[in-house]
């Protein structure tokens, strides 16, 4: 209670900082869905979202808000500091709030590199191509946030730039602690690095590594661990294409200690289809352990919907939401696949 109290007392602080200093900012946005689950257990075989939802039930959920306060410092100088409260983050019928970014970018310390310290964004998805180009994840994460294969923020310092006069070659990199209220005392380090590419006007390319390094303690060896990535998409004014592979080592994360290796792969693509009307349409293949196959299950995931936009900054969107199970071994028991009616709305106010 005394922590929400804070909240409060802070937003309202930020919201009169923003009316006495014109260089501040508010601003945010929400989603969330009217949702009906089709067909499906609530057996909790994934970490998908409707996998413990029960057949038939229909309901209303907000799954994001954020709130920004952003301040340009000076020309070299900015600042954000970032709210989020969201579907896991419920204590009794109400959503608490955490802080989910805040960090001081220093513009420039080198032309065409920014230097970010604080709990700062990570290149796992959202400093590179695979969230904006996804562009709907107000309907579904990547696929590498959505099967829990990374973090999308980190205290540490990161380093932001270009590698070429043009422009069109970027990177990012990332030295982070993870420390977080429940790893505060303990010795954890993150190395993240990305490298991405439009070599030819709307092709995107783009490369990643990070490395999750942990005390040394049997007690966080699972959280050991290492994991490629690589995207590429296609953009023209008319459509858009693209695909996103992910492969993960945990090491020692599996029995008798063996390395667990899960892996993704991802088929995107949206276009315009009438004025102020996009269809958009995901398929994802996950295996959660390529070295197990007498155990478990494979998944498929399949997302089609339309997106209006009836005025700026609102965004209406029917999909169908599908998860698909696959035994590995007769001996497994059977899931049926999850099917869900959404209808989602996306909003963003300043």
């Amino acid at each position: 209670m005394i922590y929400c109290r804070l909240v409060v007392l802070l937003i309202a602080s930020l919201l009169l900082t923003t009316g006495a200093q014109s260089q501040g900012t508010v601003h945010g946005y929400a989603f969330g869905d009217f949702f009906h689950k089709i067909q499906g257990s609530d057996i909790a075989v994934s970490r998908s979202q409707y996998a413990d939802v029960e057949e038939g039930m229909t309901a209303l959920q907000f799954r994001r808000f954020y709130l920004y306060y952003d301040q340009d410092i000076s020309e070299k100088f900015f600042a954000r500091f970032l709210i989020e409260g969201n579907d896991g983050t419920f204590t009794g019928s109400s959503h608490t709030l955490f802080v989910k970014a805040a960090y001081l970018q220093w513009r420039n310390i080198i032309q065409g590199h920014d230097v970010f310290f604080g709990r700062v964004p990570t290149p796992s998805w959202s400093m590179g191509y695979p969230e904006s180009v996804w562009g709907y994840r107000s309907v579904e994460k990547t696929i590498t946030d959505f099967r829990g294969l990374g973090t999308s923020t980190d205290i540490g310092i990161a380093m932001r730039g270009t590698l070429s006069q043009q422009g069109n070659v970027g990177y990012a990199v990332l030295y982070g602690t993870r420390n977080t209220l429940q790893y505060e005392d303990k010795d954890f380090r993150t190395v993240y690095a990305m490298v991405n590419a439009e070599p030819v006007k709307g092709l995107l390319l783009e490369a990643y590594v990070d490395r999750w390094m942990t005390p040394d303690d049997p007690a966080y060896r699972s959280l050991d661990r290492t994991t490629f990535k690589g995207f590429a998409a296609y953009r023209t004014n008319n459509f858009t294409i693209g695909t996103e592979i992910v492969h993960q080592t945990r090491h020692s994360a599996g029995p008798n200690e063996q390395d667990r290796t899960p892996f993704g792969l991802t088929f995107f693509a949206r276009a315009p289809i009438a004025e102020k009307l996009n269809a958009f349409g995901r398929v994802d293949f996950f295996n959660p352990d390529t070295k197990i196959d007498d155990t478990g299950f494979t998944e498929t995931f399949l997302l089609f919907g339309l997106d209006y936009r009836p005025v700026p900054n609102i965004w209406i969107m029917p999909n169908i939401w599908i998860n698909a199970f696959s035994q590995k071994s007769n001996e497994t028991f059977s899931k049926d696949t999850d099917i869900v009616a959404r209808l989602t709305l996306f909003y963003r106010y300043r």
